[in-house]
């Protein structure tokens, strides 16, 4: 119940943002944190006030000796703030769903955590940028916390 809370809350406060979308702003990124749902890719949405990242990725890739491929795949929804004139300084939020594979057992995990992006050039532009970040997931009905660090592209 409370994951279902969380989730839709968050969907209900951030969603709406997109119908002010900008256009011609809009683009494309590689990388690996909470802007691309771990190691994925990313469109941008630029609004006025925000920025909407919708990502496909893989929080979690490995190998087992026992278990074989180990991999958490899904998506993932960011909303960001540029926090300084330049564009260059960013708080965001990340919301993310992705679904398990092991060889013994498979799930649903959840995380949302936020996160403080820099970007070299600025938001608006290509170029790279780091993040990072606390976080919490919800995996096998227990809760786990993490950091979220990276660092990506965006075209």
């Amino acid at each position: 119940m409370k994951k279902t809370f969380v989730i839709f809350t968050f969907l209900l406060v951030s969603l709406p943002s997109l119908c002010f979308a900008e256009q011609g702003k809009h683009s494309f990124g590689m990388g690996l944190g909470p802007t691309y749902n771990g190691l994925g890719i990313n469109y941008r949405i630029p609004t006025t006030y925000f920025s909407n990242y919708l990502s496909i990725g893989c929080p979690t890739i490995g190998y087992g000796t026992g278990s074989g491929f180990i991999g958490r795949c899904g998506i993932g929804y960011s909303l960001l703030k540029t926090i300084t004139p330049n564009r260059r300084h960013g708080l965001g939020t990340n919301l993310g769903i992705s679904y398990a594979k092991y060889a013994v057992e498979n799930g649903q995990s959840n995380h949302i955590g936020i996160f403080y992006a820099y970007y070299f050039n600025n938001e608006e532009t290509t170029g790279w940028n780091i993040q990072f970040g606390p976080a919490i997931e919800y995996f096998d009905q227990e809760y786990f916390r993490n950091i979220y660090l990276g660092f990506g592209y965006q075209y």
